[in-house]
């Protein structure tokens, strides 16, 4: 009832058509949603696909509904970027290039808001829009590969230093962290992509309901890169330091099951306290009082 409730601020024809186009939409992407759920539910560097679809939706909920924007409908905009996304999702399917078929669904979107609420829709919707892009997975041919090698890596080097740091014997081995009694690999899954994706999404949505200006938003979507690549990191020495403190089964139940459930609650937590530092840093300056005669001195001081 809510939802038809909100319809009813374009009017009856026009939020019918509003349904009309989604549930279009959902028929025509119904392929492609299933293969992401599939790839979601198989790979563990994209299993937070299924968390960024309902981020967006309870994003674009609060800023679409907060304060409704007069409707400026722009059809030929969002027709000719219609006929682009089913251009290119027509490429994608010829040529097997399935990257093709997740732009077009993000430019089906696009061309949706334009159609039915012009400028000032797609001014309130492009956050929860940008935010769906975490849910594909990276292309190889952009660097999706080179990345994850990267934080491998990254991850396989940092926890070494903080292994030895803490006073356990560690020595490193390609992506492979040596120590007295157990080793531990750092394969592809335990690379960080995840973490990396989930605090870029988490971010994103932070930086887009935090009223304040755009260094702070900024900030917030920066720090989302070493924040994810330290708590990949906290995961990685804890399981070590309780392999050597409690057991290698010990180590293997921290470093693959209960790190699985713990690193989303630490991702909010680490950037809960983010906002709540840059909140004390930056804080918004009072605007000057109305000038009224004779108030001159006291605006002065």
């Amino acid at each position: 009832m809510a939802l038809f409730e909100k319809l009813r601020f374009f009017g009856t024809s026009t939020g019918l058509l509003i349904v009309a186009a989604a549930a279009t939409a959902a028929w025509a992407y119904y392929p492609t949603g299933r293969a992401l759920v599939r790839l979601w539910h198989s790979d563990p560097n994209y299993s937070q696909g299924f968390l960024v679809p309902i981020l967006a939706l309870g994003l674009l909920w609060y800023r679409a509904w907060e304060r409704p924007p007069g409707t400026a409908p722009a059809p030929w905009w969002g027709l000719s970027l219609l006929a682009g996304a089913v251009g290119l999702r027509t490429a994608g399917a010829y040529f097997f290039v399935t990257p093709f078929d997740h732009l077009s669904l993000l430019a089906s979107l696009v061309a949706i808001c334009l159609l039915f609420g012009g400028p000032a829709w797609l001014n309130r919707a492009w956050p929860a829009l940008a935010l769906l892009v975490f849910m594909f997975p990276i292309p190889s041919s952009v660097g999706g590969t080179s990345l994850t090698d990267a934080l491998q890596s990254i991850a396989t080097r940092a926890s070494t230093f903080a292994l030895q740091t803490f006073g356990v014997v560690a020595a490193r081995e390609g992506n492979l962290i040596l120590l007295k009694t157990t080793e531990l690999g750092v394969v592809e899954a335990c690379s960080g992509l995840r973490m990396l994706t989930v605090f870029c999404a988490l971010a994103l949505v932070a930086a887009a309901l935090v009223p304040a200006g755009w260094v702070r938003k900024a900030i917030l979507v920066v720090s989302a890169v070493p924040l994810a690549i330290a708590c990949n990191v906290i995961r990685i020495t804890t399981a070590g330091v309780a392999s050597e403190s409690l057991g290698t089964e010990t180590g293997y139940f921290i470093f693959h099951d209960l790190a699985g459930w713990l690193m989303v609650p630490l991702a909010f937590l680490l950037l809960g306290a983010e906002v709540f530092v840059l909140s004390k840093l930056f804080r918004p300056v009072p605007s000057a009082p109305a000038w009224a005669p004779g108030s001159s001195a006291v605006a002065a001081v």
